[in-house]
């Protein structure tokens, strides 16, 4: 009788969301603040979407999240003013007959890139572990009062509609599902749990995101393993 038992809340567990174990708010928000931070790796989508749509979330999701795009924000400049040098220098090198150079010089094209991934996993390591982190030299773009302006706009437009609105964490879950993939999973996973604590709508929303990333993940390593594949048979032939 009570493996029985057992094995009817296990089943009414998978077939009601409600009824599975939830991790705590507290782990949702660290979890959400690592994110915001660790995924700079992928560029300004992630720390942006997070800002723009996670109104409903704790301030320290909103702040990290604030943080981390004005350190996007502030790579987009670092960005430009190093293309525009790498213009520069390659023109010099052309016309100097330098030719060699010019092929050097575009490397200095991966700096923006090399510098945002470190600092990106950086700062994801420390709030992971609860340490607070600031960028240097970040440019505050997006003001600490902004998220509250954004909040209120928000709320007014879509108070006829919250009742019914799919939980923000879904959505992202389905849009970085279909960018990216790895996103996509992380966003599913944290999304489906919060629909199982709060009871918010968007559990398929969120299903269809992890399921897609998971997808992509599969496609994007079949791919990989196919390219090494091909190049370790034609090696041999090359020599």
């Amino acid at each position: 009788m009570g493996v029985e038992s057992t094995g009817t809340v296990s089943a009414m567990a998978l077939a009601h969301p409600a009824l599975q174990a939830t991790p705590s708010a507290d782990r949702e928000a660290r979890i959400l603040a690592t994110v915001a931070h660790a995924a700079g790796v992928f560029g300004i989508a992630p720390s942006a979407g997070m800002f723009l749509l996670l109104r409903d979330h704790d301030t320290k999701t909103t702040e990290q999240a604030r943080l981390a795009l004005n350190w996007q924000l502030t790579l987009g400049v670092l960005l430009v003013a190093v293309v525009i040098i790498d213009f520069v220098s390659s023109t010099v090198a052309f016309s100097a007959g330098a030719f060699h150079a010019v092929s050097l010089i575009a490397w200095i094209l991966l700096l923006p890139w090399a510098v945002g991934v470190v600092f990106a996993v950086w700062a994801g390591i420390r709030v992971w572990r609860g340490e607070s982190w600031r960028y240097p030299l970040s440019i505050p773009f997006v003001g600490v009062g902004a998220a509250q302006k954004r909040r209120e706009l928000l709320d007014v437009l879509t108070q006829d509609n919250d009742d019914d609105a799919v939980t923000p964490l879904a959505t992202l879950a389905l849009w970085f599902g279909v960018m990216g993939g790895v996103l996509g999973i992380v966003f599913g996973y944290v999304a489906r749990a919060r629909i199982r604590r709060t009871g918010e709508p968007g559990w398929g929303t969120a299903t269809a995101g992890l399921a897609i990333g998971y997808a992509e993940v599969c496609i994007g390593g079949i791919i990989l393993v196919s390219v090494l594949a091909s190049i370790m048979v034609m090696a041999p032939l090359a020599n």
